[in-house]
């Protein structure tokens, strides 16, 4: 007498299939909001790193960084490119050697004011003459930095945007909230609407060679289901203060 050969029919197999695609589907629908959460507050780590930076090297060059526009990790000559307001992070003159991976998905933008009022320029501000110790100094900086407080909100310079809700529209025209000294945007974990570019909303507009916007969606705005960018945007009384605290830390 013959023994049937146990195994599975096509049928069977169709209906395993289905199911393990069933169910690998439903835990990658669980695990993707999770991945893509531990990614974002990596970038939000790297940021916090890249304002770090930032503010260490005006703290040692009584300037800010100009930005990088072609790509290489070293800072323009804002002497010569007066223009140059938004641009790429120069991770190579912050000293961020390892981390250019998310150095280079971020935009860096600097308030440059006409004369004294360009934070990226070693002036003297205060009135000492070459050879006495506070000339061009951390408080030529600082005296910018009150300067620059004291303008009115200005367009042509880096600015914020509202959130669409606490801080107003999101408006780059007729809703300019705030000018700051510097700010960085990350395009965050994807592209939104699928494109090539990762920045999503306003910051569409946003440039690592120069030729972008200065306007920068608010720190303040929430991801959904269109924009997952992160901001961070320093204002000059924050920064004045950054240095401030760091300098008294620095001499005692």
């Amino acid at each position: 007498m013959k023994c049937r050969e146990e195994g599975f029919t096509l049928v069977e197999l169709s209906i395993v299939l289905v199911v393990v695609g069933v169910l690998a589907s439903a835990g990658w629908s669980l695990l993707k909001p999770s991945l893509e959460l531990t990614e974002k507050i990596k970038i939000e780590r790297q940021l916090q790193s890249i304002e770090k930076s930032i503010i260490t090297f005006a703290l040692n060059n009584y300037r800010l960084p100009c930005p990088d526009t072609n790509g290489d990790g070293y800072e323009e000559n804002c002497a010569t490119s007066l223009g140059i307001k938004v641009g790429g992070v120069p991770f190579t003159t912050l000293g961020l050697t390892g981390r250019e991976v998310i150095a280079r998905k971020t935009i860096y933008g600097v308030y440059r004011g006409a004369g004294v009022l360009d934070l990226t320029l070693l002036q003297e501000r205060t009135g000492n003459t070459p050879g006495e110790v506070d000339y061009k100094s951390l408080g030529d900086l600082l005296k910018a930095l009150d300067s620059v407080s004291s303008q009115p909100v200005s367009g042509s310079q880096i600015f914020i945007t509202g959130d669409g809700v606490r801080t107003g529209s999101e408006n780059c025209t007729s809703n300019q909230v705030s000018n700051a000294a510097f700010v960085l945007s990350s395009g965050g974990v994807r592209s939104m609407n699928g494109d090539a570019n990762l920045f999503d909303g306003i910051n569409t507009s946003l440039r690592s060679n120069g030729t972008g916007a200065v306007c920068f969606a608010s720190p303040d705005k929430m991801s959904n289901a269109t924009y997952d960018d992160l901001v961070k945007s320093m204002g000059v009384n924050a920064l004045k203060g950054q240095l401030l605290s760091l300098g008294y830390a620095l001499k005692n």
